[in-house]
């Protein structure tokens, strides 16, 4: 990762190490689905190039009664997400939005200041096995979406939605999930493309037997 401060200089180890060290208070094994070697401790499932959506879910063997985590390289998680996960419905599909933080230069000693939650997509998933189970079943995700790409984190939920899984959205009194800001990295092209799949995905969504999402695909 490579995250700036605001006087130049790169954050983006400090920030990565914050990452991992999170991750790996959830769970043990950490798998990084990727085109370029992960850091020393996390597993590496290697894709040719920047690996999509489906890659990411074949990648990562889930048994029966566990979830996925999925999440963006650059996402921390505090203590607050570990001590939620056991109050969970373990047949649900959860997702969840980030707090964006940045470094607080008025501070004489550094620290952190919140810009805010990040209203316009979702940087987490808890899916369960039977949800992976069903998607290699009828893949139904474009493979044209990739991480780290806009739309797929709207494509995921409803195509759980549409397949019978509850969904809910993670909230608690305090943020799980805390990203450090940066301009996005993706381009109007890249945006208005995927926009495109996303409506012929609604569209074919659709045409199958009226489900959970009709209503929501409708409007």
């Amino acid at each position: 990762l490579t995250r700036k401060r605001p006087d130049g200089s790169d954050f983006g180890p400090q920030w990565l190490r914050l990452c991992i060290d999170s991750w790996k208070k959830v769970t043990p094994r950490v798998i990084s689905c990727s085109e370029s070697a992960p850091p020393e401790g996390l597993e590496w499932a290697q894709t040719a190039s920047r690996p999509s959506i489906n890659e990411v879910l074949a990648a990562v063997p889930v048994e029966p009664k566990q979830h996925l985590l999925l999440t963006n390289a650059d996402i921390v998680f505090t203590d607050e997400f570990a001590r939620v996960l056991p109050a969970l419905d373990p047949t649900a599909v959860y997702y969840g939005h980030r707090l964006d933080i940045e470094l607080d230069v008025s501070k004489p000693n550094g620290g952190f200041t919140a810009r805010g939650l990040y209203p316009w997509g979702f940087d987490y998933f808890l899916l369960p096995h039977a949800l992976l189970e069903a998607l290699k079943a009828e893949p139904l995700i474009p493979n044209e979406f990739r991480i780290g790409e806009p739309w797929w984190d709207y494509a995921l939920p409803i195509v759980a939605m549409a397949l019978g899984f509850p969904l809910k959205r993670v909230t608690t009194a305090n943020a799980v999930a805390v990203h450090y800001f940066h301009p996005a990295r993706y381009s109007q092209e890249t945006w208005t493309t995927n926009a495109g799949r996303f409506m012929d995905l609604v569209q074919r969504l659709l045409t199958r037997t009226p489900n959970a999402a009709t209503g929501l695909l409708t409007d």
